[in-house]
């Protein structure tokens, strides 16, 4: 079943890449069915209560990096911005928030961090060659890292949640 469910994972992760790519925003349905994937694979592998757990200190670490992130361009502008107006949206949001439900803490830091710079590397390439514009599609890039990552945990027999 776990197979069946990457599988799945995997197709809804390409399917919000491409949705981000060509119209900058996601399908709030696609974000529901993918947090219902990843909490019955997380339901799995490890008890709730757990699951509860974990997805909780995720969540507080990305919560507490998107305020860092807050008061940083708030300092930029010299005036108080909110975050979610100008320079993320709330699929990007919602969307990490279903990756702090698909492992532990300490992949999710690692991973979280890696697929920022991944995309941040990729989108900065494809901006200097001029092929897109100002605006970072962040899911295009985090998806695709998170695809390559799923994949390679499965293949390698790694237990995400420990």
């Amino acid at each position: 079943m776990l197979v069946g469910l990457l599988i799945l994972k995997s197709l809804l992760l390409i399917y919000l890449a491409i949705q981000d790519w060509h119209y900058r925003s996601i399908p709030t349905w696609g974000i529901i069915v993918l947090a219902i994937l990843i909490i019955v694979e997380g339901l799995q592998l490890i008890q709730p209560i757990d699951f509860l757990i974990t997805f909780t200190i995720n969540s507080a670490l990305m919560t507490f990096q998107f305020f860092l992130l807050q008061i940083y361009f708030s300092l930029r502008n010299k005036k108080w911005i909110k975050l979610t107006h100008e320079y993320i949206g709330w699929g990007d949001i919602l969307f990490f928030a279903c990756m702090a439900a698909a492992m532990s803490v300490i992949w999710f830091s690692w991973t979280f961090l890696g697929s920022l710079i991944f995309s941040l590397l990729i989108f900065s390439l494809l901006m200097a060659l001029n092929l897109i514009g100002k605006r970072i599609p962040l899911v295009t890039g985090t998806a695709i890292f998170y695809l390559f990552f799923f994949w390679i945990a499965w293949y390698q027999s790694i237990n995400l949640y420990h």
